[in-house]
């Protein structure tokens, strides 16, 4: 399994990892880990154990007994080599950096929607050549505006009002940036990229609807072709294979 932006803490490959799965790449442009983001993850397993045990349909017991082994652990290196996690840091993203064909299941939690289309493109290209030909992409890709996040009382869609220019102008920061890729133009790149999708799930609700119609006079011309239903779609669940 290949964890895509793998980021702070690894948040798919340790619950996978308790589900039985035995060989982990932990893929990124930048090693962000730190030993106590990990063990603050692990922690937040624990207390949170009964929901997961039964969302994974596991063990809840066996799986505080493996979650403590890592805990008892001295330093990060020791939880990778428990959970047979391979660290893969790279900025050549357009270039093969594992043998074509060589993993079964690839995962991201909110990571592609944090990626300049340009380098977008040529990742998803070479991810595809990794990937098995009966293996499986599966991503989770979030289409809120996450500057939002520091102030509730904002639309949850607000950068849909700004036209390229504008929002690369005054949002794009080293600290946060957002393609801003709605449905339509995510679906239209995994074809250009030769990726077939198998299930396409779309979190949304009547509160998310609320909120693209109360701007929806304002829209940017990007996204003022798309509908409410389109738009208001908070998170989306993309299963692919080649």
């Amino acid at each position: 399994i290949m964890d895509v932006g793998t980021g702070w803490y690894h948040h798919e490959p340790f619950l996978l990892y308790l589900c039985g799965f035995s060989k982990f790449y932990l893929f990124d442009v930048v090693d962000k880990s730190k030993f106590v983001f990990i063990k603050n993850y692990l922690n937040g397993i624990i207390d949170n154990i009964d929901m997961i045990s039964i969302e994974l349909q596991i063990e809840k017991s066996e799986a505080i007994n493996k979650i403590n082994r890592l805990l008892s652990c001295n330093t990060k290196k020791e939880i990778y080599e428990i959970c047979n996690f391979e660290i893969v840091i790279t900025k050549n993203t357009d270039s093969l950096f594992l043998p074509e064909n060589s993993v079964d299941l690839m995962v991201s939690n909110c990571v592609l929607n944090h990626i300049p289309l340009n380098i977008l493109k040529p990742e998803l290209k070479v991810l595809r050549k990794i990937l098995k030909p009966d293996g499986y992409m599966h991503f989770l890709i979030g289409h809120d505006d996450h500057w939002t996040f520091h102030d509730l009382k904002m639309n949850k869609f607000q950068y849909y009002i700004y036209s390229d220019k504008y929002y690369k102008r005054f949002f794009e920061t080293n600290f946060q940036f957002q393609n801003r890729l709605v449905k339509k133009e995510l679906i239209d790149l995994f074809e250009e990229c030769d990726l077939t999708i198998i299930k396409y799930f779309e979190h949304k609700n009547d509160i998310s609807k609320n909120e693209i119609n109360k701007i929806f006079h304002k829209l940017d011309s990007r996204f003022s072709k798309y509908s409410i239903d389109d738009l208001s779609i908070i998170h989306s669940y993309i299963t692919m294979q080649k």
